[in-house]
């Protein structure tokens, strides 16, 4: 059974102990308020976003995996997932595909 999604998401993810995140930082998505953060599992945690996304459909990480995550001031959730020892190079890529979204309403 999944959980609520929490209200502040990026918070939940923060505050949640079988991740590590990042501080969140502020950012604008096509003139929409988001925040963006990075987060991995913590060693041996399973993956808390199946829970909150229902089974994984949304997101999901394993071990060895990272995921940047933007969460729109409007609910939206972009998230990029990859594997740690290349996921600078996957960020550069992320940062140009996000700066790039034009929402639609």
């Amino acid at each position: 059974e999944p959980a609520a999604v929490p209200a502040d998401l990026t918070e939940w993810l923060q505050a949640h102990p079988g991740l590590t995140s990042t501080k969140a930082s502020s950012l604008q998505v096509d003139n929409v308020p988001a925040r963006q953060m990075e987060s991995a599992l913590a060693t041996g945690a399973r993956d808390p976003l199946r829970l909150v996304s229902g089974g994984g459909e949304a997101l999901a990480l394993a071990s060895g995996e990272k995921a940047h995550i933007v969460v729109t001031e409007t609910g939206l959730v972009i998230a990029a997932v990859g594997p740690e020892a290349q996921f600078d190079a996957l960020f550069d890529e992320i940062e140009g595909v996000v700066g790039s979204l034009a929402l639609q309403q």
